[in-house]
């Protein structure tokens, strides 16, 4: 007999099914799930904590000379937010009580902006008395309305949910 005829073919093994996993694959899986949950709420938590510093930033960015009075009401409503406080409910006599604490909040929640008795003042101006006694012009508002974009844009605060 020919040496050839008695050869057979490769016999091949079944092909290596992917499923079932083995319980290792069903841990890692149910480890992501878990840790993508977390990281998604933390997220989400972040970005409704700030939804505040968003509308007060849109706010303040189509503010006018002529809207200046709005300028006070937005800080302390930016500020309110941030400490989870009730500042933005407050009249006139208890705003001139409470200006150490809100200039120290303001001052206290960001290093590279620094409100003073002057922006104090001005801000109380554009909040409290008609727009023709104002004293404050174009620059002084442009740079008071500045300093109040780049504190809502850095300040941080804890945050109470």
């Amino acid at each position: 007999m020919n040496s050839l005829q008695q050869l057979k073919g490769l016999i091949l093994p079944q092909d290596v099914s992917w499923w079932p996993l083995a319980y290792g694959w069903y841990v890692l899986m149910v480890l992501v799930l878990v840790v993508s949950c977390i990281f998604i709420d933390q997220k989400r938590k972040h970005y409704m904590n700030n939804a505040y510093r968003r509308n007060a930033l849109s706010q303040l960015h189509l503010l006018s000379m002529q809207d200046a009075t709005q300028l006070l009401s937005i800080l302390h409503y930016a500020l309110s937010h941030a400490l989870n406080d009730a500042l933005s409910h407050t009249t006139a006599q208890q705003v001139e009580l409470q200006k150490e604490t809100f200039l120290v909040s303001l001052n206290k929640g960001i290093e590279s902006v620094s409100f003073n008795d002057f922006d104090w003042q001005l801000l109380n101006q554009l909040a409290f008395q008609h727009p023709d006694k104002v004293s404050c012009n174009t620059d002084e508002f442009a740079t008071l309305k500045t300093k109040c974009q780049q504190w809502l844009q850095g300040h941080h605060y804890e945050h109470h949910t």
